[in-house]
């Protein structure tokens, strides 16, 4: 009985660590959701949140995912003032890339088993 009550409470500490995980990595992907959609992009800012998008999923999420999130966002700030259609393009792939992990990584029964 004792081992079960243990195992539960391992269960739900690490159910809570997912969920407060969640809930700031989604904060920080609206935050670049909006970001992407100002008009004159600020890079420095968008970088910055990248950093830490990035510093949270690297926590659950897989590593190639994050390393082609990040190529591609370095492709689309490479682009920007060279095409700027181009870089709309490779933005609009980092925002499904953002969506993608975002989705990846929510409590639900088929993530949690």
């Amino acid at each position: 009985m004792r081992a079960l009550l243990i195992s539960v409470l391992c269960l739900l500490l690490v159910i809570g660590i997912w969920f407060y995980f969640v809930t700031t990595a989604e904060a920080l992907v609206a935050e670049a959701r909006q970001l992407l959609s100002q008009t004159p992009l600020p890079a420095g800012e968008l970088l910055s949140c990248w950093e830490r998008i990035e510093f949270y999923y690297s926590v659950f999420s897989d590593s190639g995912q994050i390393h082609e999130a990040r190529e591609c966002l370095a492709r689309a700030l490479a682009l920007l003032e060279q095409d700027p259609a181009a870089a709309s393009a490779e933005f609009a792939a980092f925002r499904e890339l953002l969506d993608l992990l975002c989705r990846q990584e929510q409590i639900t029964p088929e993530n949690i088993i």
